[in-house]
């Protein structure tokens, strides 16, 4: 059964990545022709986008108990959207829960701003 219905996991690895300052990367183990599977990935939905956007916090002292509170509005985005599909037009993120996290999907990117262009994430 594995042999006709398995997928191969090994055709990555996690090595340091060769773009300074950007942590881990997935390198491919061998050739992998065009249009070949890289990894299977069960996705995690994410039903809206804003909620992975992050907020500067204040401590507060309730009934002798410290609490951590959001303060403002949003003052960036989670990191992990970097590795997440999505359409533009809609709020659902499907965020990848395997090796496949170490595919950054935003290939070509404006000079400078570290945002995708205006092609989108998955842009070749």
């Amino acid at each position: 059964w594995i042999k006709e219905n398995g997928f191969c996991l090994e055709n990555i690895e996690s090595k340091i990545s060769t773009m300074p300052h950007a942590g881990q990367g997935a390198f491919a183990t061998r050739f992998l022709s065009k249009g070949s599977m890289v990894i299977p990935s069960p996705l995690n939905q994410m039903l809206n986008r804003t909620d992975l956007a992050t907020y500067r916090h204040e401590y507060i002292c309730n009934d002798n108990e410290m609490e951590g509170v959001s303060v403002g509005d949003a003052t960036g985005k989670q990191l992990i959207l970097n590795y997440c599909f999505s359409h533009k037009d809609t709020s659902l993120l499907l965020c990848p829960s395997t090796y496949a996290t170490l595919i950054n999907h935003c290939g070509k990117k404006v000079t400078g701003s570290g945002t995708c262009d205006d092609r989108g994430p998955n842009a070749e």
